[in-house]
């Protein structure tokens, strides 16, 4: 067995450390936001806001998860994609929390897919898809629930805070949009935030539109 020298320990402790403070920010910035959700005191800066640029500044941060994990982060947006009408800091909050779930909860060499595409004439559907464990019924509803975490045993070796799609749903919603979940067990994942398009001289969308 190779002698780990005092260098490689120190690197090795560093990179313990660094995680264990990630894991911790994102545990308390998040239940910040479940605090202020429930307090009715989250807000969103509504603008005109692209999708291209929010993804170029998202997609980097996850492809490094993923990439330990030989993942396939695939994206798709449509072309001539109309700009929305959202929050860009709560906007990429969102896809990340999307991203990261769809790495933790997907195998080695899985793939995970984000699309873009209009949903009708006012609003847009920002989709993430993966090849992961999925869930069923319950699960999905376990998984809506701050701090709720899917019963699996690949979750137990995957832990998170439990509080990435519930924020991800009261931030749709406060965009006067939705969050659908559509997942099999065993077949992978697909949740998809609805979100209005920006539309000049009418900035108060109304409800996003639902399939049947």
């Amino acid at each position: 067995t190779k002698a780990v020298s005092g260098e490689e320990k120190v690197e090795q402790y560093s990179a313990y450390i660094k995680q264990a403070a990630e894991h911790l920010l994102a545990l308390i910035n998040g239940i910040l936001d479940v605090s202020k959700i429930q307090a009715g005191k989250l807000s969103v800066d509504l603008e005109k806001v692209t999708i291209d640029p929010i993804l170029d500044g998202c997609l980097p941060i996850i492809e490094a998860k993923a990439k330990e994990k030989s993942i396939t982060i695939d994206r798709h947006v449509a072309p001539n994609m109309a700009a929305l009408l959202a929050d860009p800091l709560r906007i990429k909050q969102i896809v990340i929390n999307l991203l990261s779930n769809a790495v933790k909860f997907t195998p080695n060499k899985g793939r995970v897919r984000i699309d873009v595409n209009p949903r009708g004439a006012t609003h847009a559907a920002i989709s993430v898809s993966d090849t992961g464990i999925g869930m069923g019924p319950e699960e999905i509803q376990t998984a809506m629930r701050p701090f709720g975490q899917v019963d699996s045993g690949f979750n137990k070796r995957h832990e998170g805070t439990g509080l990435g799609l519930p924020i991800a749903y009261a931030l749709a919603r406060l965009h006067g949009g939705d969050l659908q979940i559509e997942s099999s067990k065993g077949l992978g994942t697909r949740v998809t935030v609805i979100i209005p398009l920006y539309v000049p001289q009418n900035t108060s969308p109304t409800g996003p539109e639902r399939q049947n």
